[in-house]
């Protein structure tokens, strides 16, 4: 009598299981991009006009978005990373939503790989997991923070293989993704190096392997930027830090108000749970505690992997007590794989029930935030295209001039869509704050709490049209076009010379 083994036996049914789901999420977090559609805000607007720039001139930026510190930038790697699919794609964000997804995906990978090599497959596969559900709800917009949050795990585990073996290749290849993760995320990468420099130099005299110091010097290659526009704008950089931390406090906030905000941050903000209800984060919170109360108090596996996470994740928190800005998710996001990690790999404290309850109660929680994500799209690309789009066919082949209206001042996403679309009309010539006889407004809508940021004093104190619009063209999602024929008297009187162009000091 033949038999025939099952394709799948019992034990490999909740592996089959979880990589369906994550084929399943990855899906759901490309769901901007199957709409023809990505989240397209005023920072990734700036991401893509600097792109444009670096096509059309050929020449390199050497710096990033700006940092919370004024006159300070993080680094441009952000932007090599996504020019090459920028110019196969020729400037179509949705493209670059690809690209994403991509990134996304490799992530994942990269994750559960790490995972491994760090804890066992189970772990790996929870991690993996997790990471593939939290994508949901931000794929549909990357900035550079994710570069960061890529590149974490890869870094923890190479420092982790230098502390066990205390060979300089691994040392080496640490530094180089650490000097990486700076170049994505500064206020993330800065305290993570100060914390380096201390745990290194704690073990180089421990173990009196001086010469490794050398391997420092690795940096130059991911800080060649910073020291290149430095020298090229007299220390800008250099001096904006200097300035920043030598300041007095801003404002009256007590240093009370600061030390509660970190301690927040470091029990419940920084664990990365998606959720507006801090009830809804403290089971998250109570199981960190626990485990660091396990780590000081037991014998379990891995110890010298969590003692090392634990290092980096208060260490950070600790030295962010220093800094006397806001401290945004986004800076702290890249800790998300390591604390996904962390959790997943719970089994060598709690019984595989309760961690499978509580790993449960995380999935669910953020496939809520990613399903609310989709669902709560508000304005995006095709929105900003569809705009661009009204002006061009209104205008039928004419030049015209425009002006763009966002409460933030800046409009960048207007601009870059108005810029895109020019492309599809190339018989068309549309000029950025000119008057021309024909003349176009895009007023973009007020926040909730802030109606008076309505664009009525915008239009007449600064673009300096005070007639009434001979046609209201369209409204799409909520933004007013608004066309104006001007006579020649009227396109002399100039408009502010303060208003922002294509791109504003970054």
């Amino acid at each position: 009598m033949v038999t025939h083994k099952r394709f799948f036996s019992k034990k490999s049914i909740p592996t089959v299981v979880a990589l369906l789901v994550i084929v399943v999420n990855i899906i759901l977090s490309a769901w901007y991009v199957l709409h023809n559609d990505i989240l397209f805000h005023t920072d990734i607007a700036r991401d893509f006009l600097v792109l444009e720039n670096i096509a059309t001139t050929h020449k390199l930026t050497l710096i990033g978005g700006s940092s919370g510190i004024p006159g300070f930038f993080h680094g441009p790697l952000w932007f090599f990373l996504n020019l090459p699919t920028y110019l196969l794609a020729g400037g179509n964000p949705i493209g670059m939503g690809w690209f994403w997804v991509v990134l996304s995906i490799i992530n994942i990978l990269s994750t559960y790989y790490f995972a491994k090599q760090l804890f066992n497959k189970d772990t790996a596969l929870l991690t993996a997991l997790l990471t593939s559900v939290a994508s949901i709800s931000y794929v549909n917009g990357l900035m550079n923070p994710y570069g960061a949050v890529m590149l974490f795990l890869p870094f923890f585990y190479f420092y982790m293989r230098y502390i066990e073996t205390v060979k300089i290749r691994y040392l080496l290849v640490g530094l180089i993704l650490l000097g990486c993760i700076i170049q994505f995320q500064i206020a993330f990468g800065g305290p993570l190096l100060i914390l380096i420099c201390l745990h290194f130099t704690y073990n180089i005299i421990k173990k009196k392997k001086y010469s490794h110091c050398f391997a420092f010097l690795v940096l130059f290659i991911p800080f060649s930027s910073y020291i290149l526009f430095d020298i090229r704008h007299n220390f800008l950089q250099t001096r904006s830090v200097i300035a920043f931390f030598s300041s007095p406090q801003v404002g009256s906030q007590p240093y009370l108000s600061i030390v509660i905000s970190r301690l927040q941050g470091l029990f419940i903000d920084g664990l990365n749970i998606p959720t507006q209800y801090t009830a809804l984060k403290l089971p998250v919170t109570l199981l960190f505690l626990y485990m660091v109360f396990r780590l000081y108090t037991g014998e379990i596996k891995n110890k010298q992997t969590y003692h090392f996470f634990f290092y980096l994740y208060i260490g950070f928190w600790t030295l962010l007590l220093f800094y006397k800005g806001v401290v945004w998710g986004y800076i702290f996001w890249p800790f998300s794989a390591g604390v996904l990690l962390v959790f997943s790999s719970a089994s060598s404290f709690l019984d595989k029930k309760i961690l499978y309850i509580f790993f449960g109660y995380v999935y669910i929680l953020m496939l809520i935030a990613g399903i609310n994500t989709i669902r709560n799209s508000g304005v995006g690309w095709k929105a900003y295209r569809s705009v661009a789009q009204t002006i061009y066919r209104n205008a039928k082949g004419k030049e015209f001039g425009y002006f763009v209206y966002s409460p933030d001042q800046l409009g960048y996403s207007e601009k870059c869509a108005m810029l895109y679309v020019q492309k599809e009309f190339p018989e068309t010539k549309a000029y950025l704050n000119r008057k021309k006889n024909t003349t176009y407004l895009t007023i973009a809508p007020p926040p909730y709490d802030r109606l008076f940021l309505n664009g009525k004093w915008w239009k007449s104190n600064q673009v300096k049209i005070s007639k009434e619009p001979i046609e209201r063209v369209k409204q799409v999602s909520g933004i007013r076009i608004e066309k104006y024929s001007l006579n020649e008297e009227e396109c002399r009187v100039q408009p502010d010379p303060n208003l922002v162009g294509d791109l504003i000091v970054r």
